[in-house]
This record gives structure tokens, C-alpha cells and sequence, in this order.
């Protein structure tokens, strides 16, 4: 299978262009998370751009106190978040 990179050069010529989809990330979202890549994000040195931060927020962003989040599970599936069903 050819690279995102190769499948998204191609398609100017098989649909006329990339549509509404300009967006340079990849976005894998599911229930238990979201992974984000991109060509700037595959060396594991660099920092997300701002753009990136859309389900969270920049850490340097974010409140010095901390939040803690209860999830109940029954059965290994989650049923409940701060003792809300």
C-alpha cells in the first residue's frame, strides 16, 4: 500500500482535488482515545503545533491544579465518570 503522503498526491488526478479535507493530520478517534500524525509529528522530538489541541488542551495552557476523574467499571467496561451513569 503506498504512504498517506503518495495516496494524498494522488488525488488531485483521480477525484479533481482534496475537497474539504485540507486538514495535514491524520485522526484516528475511538473510545478509549484519538491518535493524531502528521509529517511534523512523526519525529517524536517535535511538539504538537496549536492546532493540534482540539479534544485537550496545551498542557502549558492548562491550570496548575489538578483534576481527578473517577471511571467505574462493571464487567471491564466503563459505566459510570465521577459517579455519573
Amino acid at each position: 500500500m503506498p504512504s498517506r503522503r503518495g495516496r494524498l498526491r494522488a488525488c488531485p488526478q483521480r477525484a479533481g482535488s482534496r475537497g474539504a479535507n485540507d486538514n495535514p493530520y491524520s485522526i484516528d478517534d475511538n473510545l478509549w482515545g484519538r491518535a493524531i500524525e502528521c509529517g511534523h509529528l512523526e519525529d517524536p522530538w517535535n511538539e504538537p503545533l496549536d492546532d493540534a489541541w482540539v479534544m485537550t488542551k496545551n498542557p502549558e495552557d492548562a491550570p496548575n491544579t489538578p483534576t481527578y476523574t473517577e471511571i467505574e467499571f462493571e464487567a471491564g467496561k466503563p459505566v459510570a465518570v465521577d459517579a455519573r451513569r
